[in-house]
């Protein structure tokens, strides 16, 4: 079923849809029909902008290492514990002990739960 509405306009705005009408050229201004004016001046400049001084920032000062090591050293434990062993990538045992051996190379708990993580990784192969 259809429903067909009819919506009563006055004939004046017809005018324009019939053909044999002309429209009142005096009413309507065309875009494009007077030429522009050539002596128009556009400022494109940027302004520039002046920065602030830097503020002086709090200093932070970074976790000794020897507390560093100590956090990952119990991470790393706990992620054993936890059986993440190499996964996720970024809190897995694996992970905190190559941390560890990254701020002290020669770390001897670090070499020895890396080798208990290889010993797991076999073991589960």
């Amino acid at each position: 079923m259809f429903l067909v509405a009819a919506v009563m306009l006055p004939l004046g705005n017809l005018r324009a849809q019939n053909p044999e009408s002309k429209p009142d050229d005096s009413q309507y201004e065309r875009l494009g029909d007077s030429p522009l004016d050539q002596d128009i001046d556009l400022d494109l400049t940027v302004p520039v902008r002046q920065a602030a001084p830097p503020s002086k920032l709090p200093e932070i000062a970074a976790p000794e290492p020897s507390q560093q090591i100590a956090d990952f050293l119990a991470s790393a434990t706990r992620a054993m514990q936890a059986g993440r062993i190499d996964q996720p990538p970024d809190d897995c045992a694996w992970f905190y002990y190559r941390a560890v051996l990254d701020i002290d190379p020669g770390n001897p708990e670090a070499l020895q739960g890396l080798l208990e993580v290889q010993q797991v990784m076999l073991a589960s192969a």
